[in-house]
């Protein structure tokens, strides 16, 4: 079971440089403990948490933070590939991420401003028809290869304080396009 976790989480390579594999103390703050980076951290404990074989819920708040593109895309295939693999199952898996790019293989996309969902849906829906304002304007941010040297698209303003946020829309406040009913009700397309 530990081999296989350690194979899904692609932490392979990180337990074949510690010292004694598995058994390695980690944390320099231990009697020969080893130091490792923040990504190889960051795949071992996404090792431990593919130590159950089937569990019920997976949540993975921002898993791949600290990996490299080539590396977060790996895993991310893996995970897709085992969820079709998986398909008579009742398993969810509830992934968080900033990156766009993360999520496109997922059944479905919540997008959320100020922790409340603006919008949600398929890829399709969320790439190709975006209906939110501020989906639009994470999606113009994105870097493209062919912008060139061009400047990012940016979302001006702050997000408030979620006690400060009142009833309506979080983006309302930032937002170029928000009329009266924005700052009343929060739109959330269906």
């Amino acid at each position: 079971a530990v081999s296989a976790a350690v194979d899904r989480a692609g932490a392979d390579d990180v337990v074949a440089r510690l010292p004694a594999g598995l058994d390695t103390q980690l944390g320099p703050t231990w009697p020969e403990g080893v130091e490792v980076s923040f990504g190889q951290w960051q795949k071992l404990a996404l090792a431990r948490g593919f130590m159950r074989d089937e569990p019920l819920v997976m949540i993975l708040d921002e898993p791949t933070a600290a990996l490299d593109a080539e590396t977060e895309h790996a895993l991310f295939e893996g995970f897709a590939r085992a969820a079709r693999e998986q398909t008579n199952s009742n398993r969810l898996t509830i992934l968080v991420s900033h990156r766009f790019s993360t999520v496109r293989m997922a059944d479905l996309i919540v997008v959320m401003d100020g922790s409340r969902v603006v919008e949600f849906g398929t890829a399709l829906d969320i790439f190709d028809r975006p209906a939110h304002p501020y989906t639009r304007g994470l999606l113009a941010s994105r870097p493209r290869i062919s912008a060139g040297a061009q400047w990012l698209s940016t979302i001006e303003g702050t997000v408030p304080a979620v006690g400060q946020m009142g009833d309506g829309c979080a983006f309302a406040p930032r937002c170029k396009l928000a009329r009266e009913q924005c700052r009343r009700v929060p739109p959330l397309r269906e």
